[in-house]
């Protein structure tokens, strides 16, 4: 996870440079180009561990319908953001999310022991907790990422490699303390963590919301620098309680689990905060209300973790993975 902090440290300065020197479109040819690195490393390095004996069978059907709802909701999410959520293709996109649900849901039961999630899987509420748990951090976690570059670019005339170093104390500390939260797992209940994690990210939501046109970008950083230090503390923990509450050879099912959610909510914050933005008077309020909104999400994530969360001790050979 540290080293997800230092991928997220280094995007806003190269995005912002290559949009000063170039344009923002040049992004997405750098992103082709650390695909296809990160592809040949993966080839290269990554171990394949799988039995020689392996009499399992790939849920094809569960896999395909899972796909195609998970995709109809983050299509929908996104583009409501620019025509609306009554728009006929948004109601299409949003029922077919639910169709296809329903038979993945039909689809798993029948499978039983070769389904995607086992039934075992869809029982553990605790690992679905920590996994409602991240969705609701993934929504306060995007808000800061897409809006307070563009506070810096829109109402202080910051381009745009400044205005990716505005996010820096909250990117740097992510980084930081992701590495150190991994050290305190095991000496301090998993429980704690979060809820700390929890309510720093709650306090630097709300110390954001105070901000004006005339707010400097230092004024910005302690509000950040909570941000960081929560996220930081939140994430490496939920993702190590998550495979911790299944069995080692389901870990990484448990895993794919917890990122869907993260990815989900990353989708509906980018929905949620825009609609607040654009429903709101002016720009500055809209981000205010955003942020506060987020806030209480924050305490609502706390909730969730202190009610139904838990983790167990990490067994060695998880370690060891």
């Amino acid at each position: 996870m540290a080293t997800t902090g230092i991928s997220l440290t280094l995007g806003p300065l190269l995005g912002g440079a290559i949009t000063d020197l170039l344009n923002w479109r040049y992004t997405f040819f750098l992103n082709l180009i650390e695909g296809t690195i990160a592809c040949l490393l993966i080839w290269k390095f990554v171990a394949d561990d799988r039995s020689p004996i392996n009499n399992e069978k790939i849920d094809y059907a569960g896999v395909i319908t899972l796909s195609i709802s998970l995709f109809s909701l983050l299509l929908a999410l996104d583009m409501s953001v620019d025509i609306g959520f009554k728009h006929p293709l948004i109601v299409t996109l949003t029922t077919s999310f639910f169709i296809f649900l329903g038979f993945f849901i039909i689809i798993e039961y029948r499978a039983n022991k070769n389904a995607l999630i086992t039934r075992e899987i869809a029982s553990n509420y605790k690992l679905f907790s920590a996994g409602l748990s991240a969705l609701v951090i993934s929504v306060v976690f995007f808000s800061p990422l897409l809006y307070i570059p563009q506070v810096l670019s829109k109402l202080h005339g910051y381009h745009a490699t400044l205005a990716g170093i505005g996010l820096l104390p909250m990117l740097i500390l992510f980084s930081i303390t992701s590495y150190i939260s991994g050290k305190l797992y095991g000496k301090i209940r998993p429980k704690l963590i979060l809820a700390i994690g929890s309510v720093l990210i709650c306090a630097g939501m709300f110390m954001l919301t105070n901000f004006n046109r005339e707010t400097a970008i230092l004024a910005m950083a302690p509000g950040l620098i909570l941000l960081g230090v929560g996220i930081g503390l939140f994430y490496p923990t939920i993702a190590t309680v998550s495979i911790t509450l299944v069995p080692p050879a389901q870990a990484s099912l448990s895993a794919g689990i917890l990122l869907m959610f993260q990815i989900v909510g990353g989708a509906l914050g980018l929905g949620i905060n825009t609609t607040i933005v654009a429903t709101s008077p002016d720009f500055l309020s809209g981000i205010a209300r955003a942020f506060t909104v987020n806030a209480y999400l924050s305490i609502l994530a706390c909730v969730i973790c202190i009610l139904f969360v838990s983790g167990q001790d990490v067994n060695p050979n998880q370690q060891n993975r």
